[in-house]
């Protein structure tokens, strides 16, 4: 599989446009540069700094945004100074920002600021990037709005600028269907209007609790962390849920139950939709991240993952490789159609369930999706904690698709 150049004309990116020499007290000039990316989806940047350098990243797309949003900043910072690195190795810097947004009518409001790092050496800065929260105003006027972009040192008073313009809209309910085979790209292009279609599509048969928490835990996972960085939709949906229909109230009880939303006082509900309430709010949703032991786990995993193209679950999913000698009892109780005769068997039989399906589900996500063969080529090289049957089932998987590189890696 071949890397993909990074989509520059689908994300916002602010540049710098202004870069101000400063002091840094011992008579050497210093210099600040620094860039201000604007991504959608989750407010993780595991897509650029959990990656191996010979994978170019991806970053995911914006392409307009709504009053509302929230949005997450990446910014980095480079000082130089004309004294030798080797002299100003260590030197401190306490950085603090501001993101500024100005709208069609030339109103200015701060939007974001925060307090970057004191204390650091400068190659720290050189290759550190900061995550920003940037949430754009409810009230936002529609049309181009400028987002200015400003960081100063205080130590140096070294300071830069950036800016950039992304469209702003207000939210209305789209028309149309989702295509329901895209679910698992979400991250990759974090749409609002795509995530609605979705989520209120017909073709997704969530009516019972039971079947939802047994066999929907990939789809429940994805609604719970999509609508995570998209929870101005939720906000949408409560506030016009009294002229909803049927369909789509149900549909709005799920989603509040399981992102945690305060839920739907009785009064405002039928009798039907007041046991749906109770019956969605009962739902056993397992924490994979506390154990795993049944393959729905890693549905749960994969859900997230879809949803933010987050690190975390994919590494997770590492710790199901673990099974390996269960896997091998699983297999054998299968072949001879044998089922588990106590308790402990039946613990054992559906470890080796769990390791089968992740061997099955890392193989095909990693060619499936560029971005999860990537995270496990960074993981390989760098996570020195991986057992010996995560390690080997990571570097087959990865000599098929980086047969070269994976070769002179790790020897594979």
């Amino acid at each position: 599989m071949k890397t993909t150049a990074m989509p520059v004309l689908f994300f916002a990116m602010l540049f710098t446009v202004a870069a101000c020499k400063g002091d840094s007290g011992d008579g050497n000039a210093c210099r600040m540069q620094t860039t201000f990316t604007l991504v959608g989806g989750s407010s993780e940047l595991d897509f650029a700094t959990k990656v191996p350098p010979v994978c170019t990243a991806y970053v995911p797309r914006v392409t307009k945004a709504y009053a509302g949003q929230t949005l997450t900043g990446w910014a980095t910072f480079i000082l130089t100074s004309d004294s030798p690195p080797s002299e100003r190795g260590g030197t401190p810097v306490d950085i603090s920002f501001t993101v500024d947004t100005i709208s069609p009518d030339g109103v200015a409001k701060t939007i974001a600021s925060d307090h970057f790092g004191e204390n650091v050496g400068y190659d720290a800065i050189n290759t550190v990037p900061c995550k920003i929260s940037v949430a754009i105003p409810q009230d936002a006027t529609p049309g181009v709005h400028t987002f200015r972009f400003h960081a100063i040192d205080a130590v140096s008073g070294a300071s830069a600028d950036a800016e950039t313009t992304l469209n702003v809209f207000a939210w209305n309910y789209p028309a149309g269907s989702a295509d329901m085979g895209k679910m698992d790209e979400y991250f990759r292009d974090p749409d609002p209007d795509f995530l609605h279609r979705y989520t209120f599509s017909r073709d997704l048969d969530l009516d019972s609790p039971d079947d939802i928490s047994q066999n929907k835990l990939c789809i429940v996972s994805f609604f719970r962390h999509a609508y995570l960085s998209q929870s101005f939709l939720l906000c949408r949906y409560r506030a016009d849920f009294k002229i909803r229909n049927a369909f789509e109230r149900k549909r709005i009880l799920l989603l509040f139950a399981v992102t945690g939303c305060d839920p739907v006082p009785d009064g405002e509900l039928d009798r039907g939709e007041i046991a749906y309430q109770n019956a969605v709010r009962a739902m056993d949703l397992r924490d994979p991240y506390q154990s795993i032991d049944l393959p729905g786990d890693l549905d749960v995993l994969w859900g997230e993952f879809f949803a933010t193209g987050g690190y975390k679950p994919v590494r997770r999913i590492l710790d199901a490789l673990n099974y390996r000698k269960e896997g091998e009892i699983t297999k054998k109780m299968l072949r001879k159609n044998r089922a588990p005769q106590s308790e402990s068997e039946s613990v054992v039989f559906w470890h080796g369930s769990v390791y089968q399906s992740a061997v099955w589900s890392v193989t095909f996500n990693s060619v499936q999706h560029e971005l999860v063969a990537q995270y496990y080529f960074w993981t390989l090289i760098n996570d020195s904690s991986l057992g010996d049957d995560q390690r080997e089932t990571i570097a087959t998987v990865l000599c098929k698709i980086f047969p070269d590189y994976v070769k002179v890696t790790v020897g594979r």
